[in-house]
């Protein structure tokens, strides 16, 4: 058998591999695992869909920005159905949030691939999701070193990867007023009302993202 057919062959049946983990991969549910937070003068009320499905009902992110993990220990777990190979391995996430103190609304999109975290493996990957001010957003997941490698101290922030960040589109130029957002809260199960304006004024960091105005 001469080298060239050799690695013919090779090609040929790496790519059916390929094709047969992506088939195997499409007829299965992908895990997705949500936990946020926000800093406490700054809250937001948050909703995510994944490969077009909306996961969970309308939840608040009222502290624990400068936590690590940054969570304040809502966490959303979802089973969503996979996109169609050749994408299968991609969960396709749009975050939506209004901020309780401006009354603003932002929208952000961002893909997650899955072969770019395999350290999780069928268990899905972790997304943390910190709010900022203006728009502001990142998503860190728990890097590599810290998932397979011996636990020797607690999380910091070193020990998270990040797979996106940005300032969101703002979506809607007319903010909410008080009675609207107090409407929309009556929809998120444990919203504490007292915390959010008990933490009103608490101080904030340098914004990263510009203030879009009204």
């Amino acid at each position: 058998m001469t080298f060239d057919r050799f690695f013919s062959i090779l090609a040929i049946g790496l790519c059916l591999a390929f094709a047969i983990q992506a088939m195997a991969r499409s007829n299965k549910p992908a895990t997705v695992v949500f936990e946020t937070g926000a800093w406490r003068a700054w809250p937001v009320i948050y909703q995510f869909t994944v490969n077009n499905v909306t996961v969970g009902l309308v939840n608040d992110a009222l502290s624990s920005a400068d936590a690590v993990p940054p969570t304040n220990g809502a966490s959303y777990a979802a089973t969503i159905p996979r996109l169609q190979s050749p994408r299968s391995h991609i969960l396709e996430t749009t975050i939506n949030w209004t901020e309780l103190s401006t009354g603003r609304h932002y929208t952000a999109d961002f893909e997650v691939d899955e072969n770019s975290y395999s350290w999780f493996e069928d268990e899905g990957i972790p997304l943390y999701v910190t709010f900022g001010q203006h728009g502001e957003y990142t998503v860190r997941t728990l890097s590599k070193a810290r998932v397979t490698e011996p636990v020797a101290k607690a999380i910091e922030l070193d020990d998270m990867a990040i797979v996106a960040e940005g300032c969101a589109r703002r979506i809607a130029t007319k903010a909410w007023s008080e009675t609207q957002l107090k409407t929309q809260l009556q929809q998120v199960f444990g919203h504490d009302a007292a915390f959010v304006e008990k933490h009103r004024k608490d101080p904030l960091p340098e914004p990263r993202c510009p203030s879009p105005g009204r």
